[in-house]
């Protein structure tokens, strides 16, 4: 999501810059053109010109807020608050992993085949499931078909896996 608002100026000495708070880029454009600073207009007057103001694409979890400045030679500094905008981390789920069938022993373990590998990172992050401390579970002790096993103890690492979270598979 974007926000915008108008720069204009008269008499002016030189062209306004315009610059975006850390975690934030600013653009004349709604579609393109995005950068940490950007310049517009000269010398004279500049007509009413939409500035876009968005979160950098690239930024990791978190908060992020500041100013926006808008300088320009023999003018006074203008700064507009931008509210704090959170980047959350993305929920991420695994697949691969299969139950195997058991004799009744009266206890809820179970186990899986497979391989877990996730599902929903984002291009070539770096993150990957842990799975040494697992626990698989059948949902009762009792005997039966089709039960569902439930997984505790799946972790991330790597170093973009702050950006992400895990859901335990169920299934």
């Amino acid at each position: 999501a974007t926000d915008d608002f108008n720069v204009s100026g008269a008499t002016l000495s030189g062209d306004i810059t315009v610059t975006a708070p850390t975690g934030f880029e600013v653009s004349t454009s709604s579609a393109s053109g995005y950068a940490s600073s950007i310049t517009v207009g000269g010398a004279g007057s500049v007509s009413s010109t939409p500035i876009y103001v968005r979160l950098t694409a690239t930024n990791a979890v978190g908060t992020y807020s500041g100013n926006i400045t808008l300088d320009s030679p023999d003018a006074a500094q203008v700064t507009i608050a931008m509210a704090s905008s959170t980047v959350a981390p993305k929920g991420l789920s695994i697949t691969g992993l299969t139950g195997v069938d058991k004799t009744y022993d009266a206890t809820t373990n179970a186990s899986v085949t497979g391989t877990p590998s996730l599902v929903g990172v984002v291009g070539s992050d770096d993150v990957t499931v842990n799975d040494t401390s697992v626990n698989y579970n059948f949902d009762t002790a009792t005997a039966g078909t089709a039960k569902a096993i439930t997984a505790a103890g799946f972790s991330l690492s790597g170093s973009t896996a702050t950006n992400y979270t895990i859901s335990q598979p169920i299934g």
